[in-house]
């Protein structure tokens, strides 16, 4: 975790812990419900638009932990927006915050470990069954189990502060929540994790206004709308980012794709050298070893471009992988990649064995030789082309990298050729 990350979630804490006071000194300019009524109804509404907005755009991505993130926030703010209607027995609104603010991170978890394309009535139903069942625990245990409730949901051992209402674990289960989720993303969903931060210090803001009180006032209900309405962006955020990632970077790789190397090419300077490189002999890879470990191959040789190089790297094709040198001379250009191209070489690939083999193989197969898993040493040819006056545009160039690469494989492969050196 980055230094910059740390002081990211401290300043948030810190945020979480003095907005109520921000509250207090707002709560007197708002306009009272009387003189604003029609403002005060519409600006209610607005939640609920960003909202079911963000849920309509989880579906498009089909995004099945945006989507119940979402409902689940959505869900929080008809509870305590609506709280009249949904009150029982000596049930109080503070009593129904400090709940949430325990569950809520419980189910954030939940919702966020499972996998983001799980939309099978199976798993649909299991996850609504689990927010519904949870939710209903927030209901019942202030009212049936009241004396449990005053010990574990109220309890103020470090923070006693008439400002903060909310019980003090609340920040482990936070801690605990932000260590699972960063563990479980990577650079491709990593905007997941900071959607959820965002909304999850809003959000608790809210329940501990909400644990100030006893019951919604208008005012309370104005604060509430207008802090989710600024929540509702969030979810559509991670929409936007979701669906530009699939547009533009490889599912198998994570690389940029061709569609992203061509929207930026045209801020590369003219010194630019474009190499287009390619594994030799891949074409009988698959029908050699299958598909799953051509994949394998790939994620294979992009990890090493990504870590070898000093530039970005795009997946072009299925087999082709781009690497955009801007500035280097010609000759810098071929040396650094003949030094990926070297480094690569000496390097074993592990052949595993087949997926039914590794199904049928028990524990006492284990050890035995037909079974076990090979290495190969892999190699890639490299075809370069620098930009000029007459290929002077994307495509040309990567016509010239192409023809560069052809010849390449030509005389054996493993090797770099600039199209400059082939002569006729």
């Amino acid at each position: 975790m980055t230094t910059n990350r740390i002081i990211m979630y401290i300043l948030g804490a810190l945020l979480l812990i003095f907005l109520p006071i921000i509250y207090q000194i707002v709560y007197p300019l708002l306009p009272s419900y009387g003189s604003f009524k029609t403002g005060y109804d519409i600006i209610v509404i607005f939640p609920y638009f960003f909202l079911a907005l963000g849920l309509l755009a989880s579906v498009k991505i089909r995004d099945s932990r945006a989507f119940w993130n979402t409902m689940l926030f959505l869900l929080t703010y008809i509870i305590l927006i609506n709280f009249s209607y949904f009150q029982f027995g000596t049930l109080q609104l503070s009593d129904m915050a400090q709940s949430l603010a325990v569950f809520i991170p419980i189910l954030i978890i939940l919702i966020s470990m499972g996998s983001s394309k799980a939309y099978s009535v199976k798993v649909i139903a299991r996850q609504f069954l689990i927010i519904i069942s949870v939710m209903a625990l927030s209901f019942i245990l202030p009212v049936y189990f009241r004396p449990f409730f005053d010990i574990v949901f109220s309890s103020h051992i470090f923070i006693n502060h008439p400002q903060w209402q909310l019980p003090d674990y609340i920040w482990f289960l936070l801690i605990i929540m932000y260590a699972l989720l960063y563990m479980r993303t990577d650079n491709n969903t990593r905007p997941l994790l900071i959607t959820i931060t965002a909304l999850v210090f809003l959000l608790f803001q809210c329940f501990n206004l909400a644990a100030l009180i006893n019951a919604p006032t208008h005012e309370f209900k104005l604060y509430v709308s207008l802090i989710y309405s600024a929540m509702g962006f969030f979810p559509l955020y991670y929409m936007f980012f979701s669906y530009n990632r699939k547009e533009l970077f490889d599912k198998l790789t994570g690389l940029p794709n061709e569609k992203y190397l061509r929207k930026v090419f045209k801020k590369f300077s003219d010194k630019v050298s474009l190499a287009i490189a390619e594994i030799d002999q891949f074409d009988g890879f698959a029908e050699k070893y299958g598909n799953e470990e051509k994949s394998n191959l790939l994620r294979f040789l992009a990890s090493h471009l990504n870590t070898e190089s000093e530039v970005n790297v795009y997946r072009l094709d299925d087999s082709n992988f781009a690497l955009v040198y801007d500035g280097p001379g010609s000759d810098e250009v071929l040396w650094q990649l003949n030094s990926i191209r070297e480094k690569l070489s000496h390097k074993k690939f592990i052949i595993r064995k087949s997926k039914k083999d590794r199904q049928r193989s028990g524990k006492n197969d284990r050890g035995k030789l037909d079974i076990q898993p090979n290495d190969i040493n892999v190699t890639i040819s490299v075809g370069i082309a620098r930009k000029n006056n007459k290929i002077n545009n994307y495509d040309l160039l990567v016509k010239e990298a192409l023809y560069a690469l052809k010849t390449a494989k030509s005389k054996g492969g493993n090797r770099c050729l600039r199209a400059e050196d082939i002569t006729f």
